[in-house]
């Protein structure tokens, strides 16, 4: 799944709004829609990856507020937080393009251009 950019989104997508088959489901999605899923992920996660994003929020905040400091003295981040960081785990957001439309017409859409 790695090597198809947008087929983990696809999945994580139908995940989230209960669908079964993500074949099915990208068949009746415009990529317009998708895209703007994959926009509003990037906004505000969901899924696994969104209660990540949200609990390293907290640990930072915690440990921000806390006496626990770092060596220099530098506030923490979330991304220190997090299990892996977002670039490990969402590849495929970047740079979709034609994989985006190839991805679409491998599960049998009709892309308009």
């Amino acid at each position: 799944m790695s090597g198809r950019p947008g087929q983990r989104f696809a999945h994580r997508l139908a995940l989230a709004l209960g669908r079964v088959d993500v074949c099915r489901m990208l068949r009746e999605i415009t990529s317009e829609d998708f895209a703007k899923w994959e926009a509003y992920f990037l906004l505000e996660p969901f899924g696994p990856l969104g209660e990540d994003v949200r609990t390293a929020r907290v640990c930072a905040a915690v440990a921000n507020f806390s006496q626990y400091r770092k060596e220099d003295r530098s506030l923490w981040s979330p991304s220190e937080f997090m299990p892996v960081s977002p670039r490990e785990q969402e590849p495929e957001i970047e740079g979709l393009g034609g994989d985006l439309v190839r991805a679409f017409k491998s599960a049998g859409a009709i892309v308009v251009n």
